[in-house]
């Protein structure tokens, strides 16, 4: 049965108290800054962060508002980036497949599909996405998803408990845990100053540095259960960063 939307007022209230993640300023492959089209980006992607947010804490009211200021900053940014980008490469196409996508994505959280809106919006920044990096675009949520991916090697073993009596896996675990501390490192060091000194960030960066720290004792010592216990905090930190920050 379709859900009911908040009444208008209500909707336009509840935009105030919204809960944007502070970007990071992105920059152009090599390092260069590329402040208007990478502010611009990084809005957008945030926006996604809150809609996404909201439908996975199944808060559907808030979701479509929040889907309202994603589609109203699109027609703003969007014209805004098309004016940056001075034709070389016009992404209009594909801000406009994006509206499309978000407001499918509405229909479906109206008829209190969640499931399939959250389906909908996981694609949808797919095709804006490919045309930053062609462009040489790169947000901070590109950082976090690398660590995600760094952390994937270390995570298996969380899954599948590794046999610490063989030197070979120790030295394995041993790789993967400090693959994922350099990329943690790489993301504290390229999140703009307001995330950076967000305490949320600072628990979860800290937190997961941390417990990285600890694996090689827990190495040394032979000890899996200390590993498993690191390994699920780590696991818990990584997805927190993914969902705030990603």
């Amino acid at each position: 049965m379709p859900q009911r939307r908040l009444p208008s007022a209500l909707r336009r209230a509840a935009l105030c108290v919204l809960l944007a993640a502070a970007p990071a300023p992105a920059t152009r492959a090599g390092g260069s800054p590329a402040p208007d089209v990478g502010a611009i980006l990084e809005r957008l992607q945030g926006e996604r962060r809150v809609v996404l947010a909201y439908l996975a804490h199944d808060n559907p009211d808030l979701a479509l508002t929040a889907l309202d200021r994603w589609r109203a900053l699109l027609q703003t940014e969007g014209a805004r980036l098309v004016a940056a980008t001075g034709g070389r490469s016009d992404p209009s196409p594909i801000l406009a497949a994006l509206d499309a996508s978000l407001a499918e994505a509405a229909k479906a959280v109206e008829h209190g599909d969640g499931t399939r809106a959250r389906a909908v919006l996981q694609g949808a920044s797919a095709p804006l996405d490919a045309w930053r990096r062609a462009g040489g675009f790169r947000l901070f949520s590109d950082c976090i998803a690398d660590l995600s991916a760094r952390y994937e090697a270390l995570d298996r073993y969380r899954q599948a408990g590794p046999d610490l009596g063989d030197p070979e896996t120790r030295i394995e675990v041993g790789t993967a845990a400090d693959a994922a501390a350099a990329a943690m490192g790489r993301c504290d060091a390229q999140a703009g100053e307001a995330i950076r000194s967000d305490p949320e960030f600072r628990r979860l960066s800290d937190g997961m540095s941390a417990s990285l720290a600890r694996i090689p004792a827990a190495l040394d010592a032979r000890d899996p259960a200390l590993l498993h216990r690191l390994l699920i905090e780590l696991r818990a930190f990584e997805r927190l960063l993914a969902f705030r920050y990603g």
